[in-house]
C-alpha cells in the first residue's frame, strides 16, 4: 500500500487498484468504478491492522532519539541525506532502527514487531519508508463540499 500526504488529504493507494481518500469531516472515500467519489462503508485496512500513519511514525521516531540511540551511518533516502540510528538497546534478536533527515523527519523506519518473542522465526517487521517528498502525479481526488 501506497499512502500519500497531500495538503488536507490522506490518499491509500492498495496495489489492486483501490483508492481511498480520508478527507477531513467527509470521513474516508473511494473511488468507484464509474469515476464518482462514493462514501466507504469501512476503511480497508489491511489483514495486520491499522497502518501507522506519519504522526505515528514522526512519534517513534522521537521516541527512538530519545533512548540515545547510536548513529549506524549516513544515507540518501528519497533524495534527501539521512543520518541512521539504532535503539541502543537493540539486540542481535531485538532491534529498532530509523532514518532522520536534517530536521528530525521520520524517512524511513523498520523495527521488529516480534518484541515479546525474539528470534527469527518470531519477526515481524515494520517498515515506514518515504519514497518521495515531492510526488508529481497523485492522481485524481474528491472535490471539497
Amino acid at each position: 500500500m501506497t499512502i500519500t500526504y497531500f495538503d488536507n488529504f490522506t490518499i491509500y493507494d492498495f496495489p489492486y487498484g483501490l483508492r481511498e481518500v480520508q478527507v477531513p469531516g467527509r470521513g474516508y472515500l473511494y473511488l468507484a468504478d464509474d469515476g464518482t467519489w462514493k462514501e466507504s462503508d469501512r476503511f480497508e485496512w489491511p489483514p495486520f491492522g491499522p497502518l501507522v500513519d506519519w504522526s505515528e511514525a514522526q512519534g517513534i521516531a522521537d521516541g527512538i532519539v530519545q533512548a540515545d540511540p547510536v548513529v549506524i551511518g549516513y544515507e540518501i533516502l528519497a533524495d534527501t541525506p539521512t543520518v541512521h540510528l539504532r535503539w541502543e538497546e537493540a539486540t542481535d534478536d531485538v532491534w529498532a532502527d530509523v532514518w532522520l533527515d536534517a530536521t528530525g523527519a521520520n524517512i524511513r523506519t523498520v523495527i521488529d514487531m516480534g518484541l515479546s518473542e525474539p528470534g527469527q522465526e518470531n519477526q515481524m517487521l515494520l517498515v515506514w519508508d518515504v519514497q518521495s517528498l515531492a510526488p508529481l502525479d497523485i492522481g485524481p481526488l474528491p472535490t471539497n463540499p
